[in-house]
């Protein structure tokens, strides 16, 4: 049958089906020979030749009439442990009562699952509520810089950058920031590399109550100029060494090592500049890879990113110890990597 239908071939399963049901409802042959006794002896233990084999046969009693079913159930070791296949074999058992003592039932009102197993799906796997985070992102780093200080919150070629240094770095950045115009809801794009100006142009961006763009340096030319320009970025943060790879078009630029804007972040301010974030204000706005048509920019609030981070924090386990940042920053996952650590 394989051979005359050629199905496409999987090692992972049966070529034809998976499932099977096997139903005697023919009396038992019995063999009757004149002065001796005879009976079936079991052949050793049961070979699955599928996933799952349900075998379920009538039982007749003395005079011939039915008298119920017996069956079994066998199933691939490698696939099922015991009791999935005996949850499975009691769940067709309920299914078989229910449809014998009103067999009008529709199918959509059968209850597969018993009442205990009905509050485990529904009510114990579900008890995920949580108390949402009173604090958002930028306070809760400042919190933690509070608390720790001279603790090592970045390392980026070698160099070690402290709570205290980070937050100083990016409350100058903040302040420059407003001194350029930069306030609530504005978006900054942030095309640097990685290392301890990125981390700090984050912080310092939130601080100044603006949403950043991340931005890949790597992107092609005119996809940086897309997205400063779809997002209406008020400036970008950047390098020398990229400023000059970047497109025509591309908006408002400054290099954070560029001599006359390092000054002015020296003598800006170490303090923060105080302006209030909201929990629906914007955090950042990222933006979809476009490979089903053109890029979309999704902005995500200071809200949903302490939700998500408050989250990650406790399914990723606590404690102090390194953390790598090997992805982009216009990669999602480089939330993750960045500011749950911190």
């Amino acid at each position: 049958l394989v051979e005359e239908l050629a199905p496409s071939r999987s090692m992972a399963r049966h070529p034809l089906f998976q499932v099977q049901l096997d139903l005697q409802n023919n009396a038992q042959a019995v063999l009757d020979l004149p002065g001796a006794r005879a009976g079936g002896i079991p052949a050793g233990a049961a070979v699955a030749k599928f996933d799952v084999e349900v075998s379920v046969g009538e039982v007749f009693d003395a005079q011939g009439a039915p008298a119920g079913l017996r069956g079994a159930v066998t199933a691939a070791a490698d696939l099922f442990d015991v009791t999935t296949v005996e949850g499975y074999a009691e769940r067709w058992v309920r299914v078989l009562g229910l449809l014998v003592a009103d067999p009008q039932l529709r199918l959509s009102e059968i209850q597969v699952l018993d009442e205990a197993e009905r509050r485990r799906v529904l009510v114990e796997w579900n008890d995920t509520a949580r108390e949402l985070p009173t604090g958002l992102v930028p306070g809760l780093f400042e919190a933690q810089a509070a608390r720790t200080p001279d603790a090592v919150a970045v390392v980026a070629e070698g160099v070690e950058t402290s709570y205290a240094e980070l937050d100083e770095r990016a409350n100058r950045i903040a302040q420059f920031l407003v001194s350029q115009g930069v306030g609530a809801e504005s978006v900054v794009g942030l095309c640097l590399p990685r290392g301890v100006d990125m981390v700090a142009a984050i912080l310092g961006v939130w601080k100044a109550g603006a949403g950043y763009l991340p931005v890949d340096p790597d992107y092609p030319a005119e996809r940086i100029a897309f997205m400063l320009r779809d997002s209406r970025s008020v400036l970008a943060l950047t390098t020398e060494e990229i400023l000059d790879e970047l497109p025509a078009g591309r908006g408002r630029l400054v290099a954070l090592d560029d001599p006359l804007t390092a000054t002015q972040l020296a003598a800006a301010p170490a303090t923060s500049p105080g302006v209030a974030v909201e929990r629906d204000g914007l955090a950042y706005v990222i933006y979809t890879s476009g490979s089903t048509g053109r890029p979309k920019g999704v902005a995500v609030t200071h809200g949903g990113l302490a939700n998500y981070v408050t989250w990650a924090a406790d399914a990723y386990g606590k404690g102090t110890g390194g953390a790598p940042l090997h992805s982009s920053l216009a990669f999602d996952l480089t939330v993750t990597s960045v500011l749950v650590p911190l």
